[in-house]
């Protein structure tokens, strides 16, 4: 099928007239008819799709045609860029609603619930009153009787017999509504009467008393002997002897160390002899014979102050004469730069990855002053070159001043010696920490 849709049989060409369209006259109150090609058939219009003129789209039922291409104007409320093709019919008749459909299968049956708790027992009812004694039985009829023999001849009198003891025998209850009894275990004439009397209903139970005091524990009593020990078994048969290891290599033996490397270290589990002071290529010096790591200062140019390790820097010791509060540009900017560590990935950032920078006190900064190195006392600093960049000048130590609070000790490394100077002095600074 070609690209240009027919819009109606009656269309002759692919250019046509709108005017001739559905019978509608397609101008503008100052426009003469306009002549469009029908180019495209897009379908339903979409406020994204950029349409050319010619392309025709449905919309709320109905179908217009594009006159000037347009991206986001819909053909209903924009008249000068789209032209009505087609007016939606009329809705048609509501068709016969359909069978019902088959009813779905029955859903599983839902888990059944907890059994609820179970409710307390009531309280135990009174018992009931006591029932009455039944009536008494009939006495039973006297029997004939028998006719009287012929009377015996009196026999002598007996002697007069002793007066009889009577002993009150054993007084029992019995159950409740049973008759009293009487019975006689003696002899005629001494008789012993028991007394059998039937028990009276139960009365109602009485408050519990009150729980008397615990009684003190027992003492504890003395520990049982301690059982004879065991006879001790007898010792096992010894075990085969292992094969012997091979032997260890020879070591090299203590290292004999002469001059420059006079200073014996333990490095990568060896001995080495190595000169007191290394380089170790981070920006810092190892003093073997103390055992101090030191700061290393630059000087690429005179104006490195920006590097918190530029040798032309001066810092003061605290804020004011006679404070020893440590709170002097020494402490808060030359410190405090070179331990912080402010990486969020963990990595250090500290100066040479470590964090642990401090003032050297006097002794430790003295160990470092050496008044035999070439051209101390005429300009050049009295330390060892391997130190690099080192102004011929006071260096603070973190020592206070002995007999007064207004200062700290210090090196000259011009003249090669131990003074002193004010808090509010600028001087020079190397930092130093304990190694490794």
């Amino acid at each position: 099928m070609s690209k240009t849709k027919r819009i109606s049989t009656l269309l002759a060409s692919v250019s046509i007239s709108l005017a001739a369209i559905a019978g509608f006259t397609l101008t503008t109150p100052a426009q003469a008819a306009v002549n469009v090609d029908i180019t495209d058939f897009q379908g339903a219009w979409g406020s994204t799709i950029a349409y050319a003129a010619g392309a025709v789209v449905t919309y709320n039922g109905a179908s217009y045609i594009c006159l000037i291409g347009n991206t986001g104007l819909n053909p209903k409320s924009y008249t000068a860029h789209w032209a009505l093709l087609d007016a939606p019919g009329l809705q048609g008749a509501t068709g016969p609603q359909g069978p019902q459909g088959v009813a779905g299968p029955a859903g599983p049956k839902g888990p059944e619930g907890p059994a609820g708790a179970a409710g307390a027992q009531g309280p135990q009812g009174i018992p009931g009153p006591q029932g009455t004694t039944g009536a008494k039985g009939a006495t039973g009829a006297i029997g004939a009787q028998g006719a009287i023999g012929p009377a015996g001849h009196t026999g002598t009198a007996g002697p007069s017999g002793s007066a009889a003891t009577i002993a009150i025998g054993s007084v029992e209850t019995s159950s409740p509504g049973v008759p009293a009894l009487v019975s006689n275990g003696g002899t005629s004439s001494n008789a012993i009467l028991n007394f059998s009397i039937p028990q009276g209903a139960t009365g109602a139970q009485g408050p519990t008393g009150p729980m008397g005091p615990a009684g003190a524990g027992g003492a504890m009593g003395p520990a049982g002997p301690t059982g004879p020990a065991g006879p001790t078994g007898p010792t096992g048969p010894t075990g085969p002897a292992g094969t012997n290891g091979t032997n260890g290599t020879n070591g090299t033996g203590v290292p004999t160390c002469t001059s420059p490397n006079t200073y014996m270290v333990l490095s990568q589990n060896a001995l080495v002899c190595q000169p007191r002071f290394n380089v170790n290529g981070d920006g810092t010096l190892t003093d073997n014979q103390t055992g101090l790591m030191w700061e290393l200062q630059t000087s690429s140019n005179y104006f490195c102050s920006a590097e918190i390790t530029c040798y032309n820097n001066t810092y003061t010791w605290s804020t004011a004469g006679g404070d020893i509060n440590r709170d002097g540009t020494l402490y808060t900017t030359f410190l405090a730069t070179l331990n912080s560590d402010v990486s969020a990935s963990g990595t250090s950032t500290c100066f040479a990855n470590h964090c642990d920078w401090r003032i050297p006190n006097i002794v430790e900064l003295q160990s470092i002053l050496e008044p035999s190195s070439s051209g101390c006392g005429s300009g050049s600093p009295c330390i060892d070159p391997a130190f690099g960049p080192t102004q011929a000048s006071f260096y603070w130590s973190s020592t206070l001043l002995v007999g007064g609070p207004g200062g700290a000790s210090g090196v000259d490394f011009d003249a090669g010696y131990v003074t002193d100077n004010n808090f509010a002095y600028d001087f020079y600074a190397r930092a130093v920490r304990s190694s490794p």
